[in-house]
This record gives C-alpha cells, sequence and structure tokens, in this order.
C-alpha cells in the first residue's frame, strides 16, 4: 500500500552573512504555505475592489453633473472673491 506521506529530504546550506553573535541573537528557518502571492487573506484585494468601484461610481457622477452643468475652463464665477455679497461700500 502507498503512502500518502513521501519522505522527503531538504538540504539548507546558511551562510554567515549576518552576524547574529554582536547582539545574542538566534537564526531559525520558517516553513509555510504561503503562495507567491502572500497568505490567503482576501481582504485587502476586496477593499481595493471596493474603494476603485467607489471612485468609478463617483468619478461618473462628476462626469455626469458635468456634461448637465458644463464650465469654461478656468471659470472664476464661483470664486468667493467674485460673488456679491449683498454689502455695498460707501465712498
Amino acid at each position: 500500500m502507498f503512502n500518502a506521506v513521501t519522505l522527503l529530504t531538504i538540504v539548507l546550506v546558511c551562510f554567515p552573512n549576518f552576524n547574529r553573535y554582536d547582539f545574542n541573537g538566534k537564526k531559525s528557518i520558517v516553513l509555510s504555505t504561503n503562495s507567491w502571492l502572500g497568505n490567503k487573506n482576501y481582504f485587502l484585494g476586496a477593499l481595493y475592489l471596493a474603494v476603485g468601484g467607489l471612485f468609478i461610481i463617483v468619478g461618473l457622477l462628476f462626469q455626469i453633473a458635468y456634461w448637465f452643468k458644463p464650465r469654461g475652463f478656468a471659470d472664476e464665477m464661483h470664486l468667493s472673491w467674485n460673488r456679491n455679497s449683498g454689502v455695498t461700500s460707501t465712498s
């Protein structure tokens, strides 16, 4: 009968490229089941898609508002110092 667990030999060679003796540190090996994209946490990807979708919707709303009420390039009509406040100066 074939066993599902097969024998696997892994050879690990560690080089002393980073000195750990000065601060009494130690080296360790972490074995994990990550893919090349990282861990299987879909929250960040879903958040990116949600925020991107929100920006597309807001951009479309601004485009539709521009189609109905366009403004010229460098339009100064809506600046606060160009508005009439109703106060007249008497000089």
